[in-house]
């Protein structure tokens, strides 16, 4: 999914879990 290839190759693999939004919110 989206998340998952975001933050995959950046190295955030327990933060898959969490929807795209908040991955945004947090990481961005």
């Amino acid at each position: 999914d989206e998340c998952e290839r975001f933050l995959g190759p950046r190295g955030f693999g327990g933060i898959q879990i969490s929807p795209p939004n908040e991955n945004v919110v947090l990481w961005t």
